[in-house]
């Protein structure tokens, strides 16, 4: 973190070389899979449970300049959707996330600091996908019960139904080994019981 501050010709260099081989790489895998592939997730976690890792405007000058490049380059040669992952405390960069073009985020970590849903709705809601945002993975899923579980789940869904820009159903994050069978059920039950 503090090379962004200390190097940050070395960091704007080692972006651009990252991103030229990224853009060959995707030249490449579009043209072994071409249309069959709906969507590209690329995975940078920007945020600790209580803040991002770097300031917008340092996310600005020397991180998405160099993202964006490569997300233009899967706009204009593919019809590949972006899913971006990122967990943490991001809601001040979500806006420079859409601008650079991704079109889908996940896992919308709803426990860290400013995830709040009805605010990440009503401002980015029209233009981002949401993809995750329901069920705790952390918290309720590992440590509640089913019916805590199928509260969080109403209560999200609830906020984020109906979502202009879209919602892909799933856990804040991945399933561990350690969450209850019960409750994983109780997740995927609850949002097919609920009303549509």
């Amino acid at each position: 973190m503090v090379t962004f501050a200390s190097e940050p010709e070395y960091v704007d260099e080692l972006y651009d070389k990252i991103v030229t081989r990224w853009i060959e790489n995707l030249a490449k895998l579009y043209e072994a899979v071409g249309d069959r592939l709906h969507v590209l997730q690329f995975c940078d976690d920007l945020g600790t449970q209580s803040a991002p890792f770097l300031s917008t405007t340092m996310f600005r000058e020397r991180v998405m300049p160099a993202y964006r490049r490569g997300i233009e380059w899967i706009h204009a040669h593919t019809p590949w959707k972006v899913l971006m992952h990122s967990d943490g405390a991001i809601f001040p960069l979500i806006p420079s996330l859409i601008e650079m073009g991704v079109n889908a985020l996940n896992p919308i970590q709803t426990t860290a600091v400013g995830m709040d849903l009805v605010r990440i709705k009503e401002e980015f809601g029209a233009r981002l996908t949401l993809w995750g945002a329901s069920g705790d993975s952390q918290n309720t899923l590992t440590f509640g019960t089913p019916d805590d579980v199928r509260a969080e789940v109403r209560k999200h869904l609830e906020i984020l139904l109906p979502l202009s820009g879209g919602l892909i159903f799933s856990a804040v994050h991945n399933i561990q080994a350690t969450v209850p069978p019960e409750n994983i059920v109780a997740l995927f039950d609850s949002a097919l019981d609920f009303p549509s």
